[in-house]
């Protein structure tokens, strides 16, 4: 049995099958499923779209992947984190939110708010707060792991740490369908990213996601239609943010934190 980065990947079916073929074919299938499945979906009910579209297009289409493919352990790795694994959590996730917030703000105080975003705003505002944190926090952090940090990145395993890392994040960022956004949710899935392969959980990376979701939705709700944090304020942001991603490539580089928790 042999160790590649973010997970253990042994002889048989799943060390073959899951290849950066797989693992993108399924992006660009999970791609005409959501945006397809997005314009279908135009007009019907808001909650039933926000639902049903990132379950069918990215989880549903993820598990039954690693299902047919005999991959799940490696595609879906869940060792139990150490001390070391939740070091490096924390650092990556509230090092890349600080610095993805601050590189939105400084983008809507050059641009401007744009019209998408009031819209997305006065959107997320109709729903009350249970249901904020379900379907604009918890729903869609699991469901588009399961895809960009699950099966994707453990697809393209043999490319190495940094264009597996920097491929997961491009495609992600490219999802959300917005050139202004692209930079911000780049810098986030890469940290989700260097988390599932130091730490080799990927459920640790769907917890952050839904952290950083949860920090946009509080920033959305402190700051309204205000022109956001001042100038100061995004700049302490980005140190700090920077400073976290730095102290969190340290710990990872010190050796893998996972060992000591099962392995897949």
């Amino acid at each position: 049995m042999s160790e590649d980065g973010g997970a253990t990947v042994g002889p048989g079916p799943s060390s073959t099958a899951l290849s950066p073929t797989a693992g993108l074919g399924l992006v660009a299938f999970c791609a005409v499923l959501f945006f397809g499945g997005g314009l279908a979906l135009a007009g019907s009910d808001p909650v039933w779209s926000l639902s049903l579209l990132p379950v069918c297009a990215f989880l549903v289409p993820s598990v039954l992947c690693a299902r047919v493919l005999r991959a799940e352990a490696v595609a879906f790795p869940h060792g139990k984190p150490t001390r070391d694994a939740w070091a490096i959590f924390a650092s990556f996730t509230l090092g890349a939110s600080l610095l993805a917030l601050a590189i939105a703000g400084w983008i809507v105080r050059l641009t401007g708010p744009s019209e998408e975003e009031a819209l997305m705003a006065e959107f997320v505002a109709r729903y009350a707060l249970p249901q904020r944190v379900v379907l604009f926090a918890l729903l869609p952090a699991l469901c588009e792991e399961s895809l960009f940090r699950g099966v994707l990145l453990a697809s393209l395993k043999r490319w190495g740490i940094l264009p597996a890392c920097l491929t997961s994040a491009l495609l992600f960022a490219l999802f959300h369908g917005s050139p202004l956004r692209l930079a911000p949710v780049a810098i986030l899935g890469a940290a989700l990213a260097a988390i599932v392969w130091t730490t080799r959980n990927v459920w640790l990376a769907a917890g952050g996601h839904a952290l950083h979701n949860l920090l946009v939705l509080g920033a959305a709700q402190i700051y309204g239609a205000s022109s956001g944090p001042s100038t100061g304020a995004l700049a302490l942001w980005a140190v700090a943010g920077l400073v976290l991603i730095a102290l969190g490539a340290w710990r990872a580089r010190r050796g893998s934190p996972a060992r000591g928790g099962s392995e897949q």
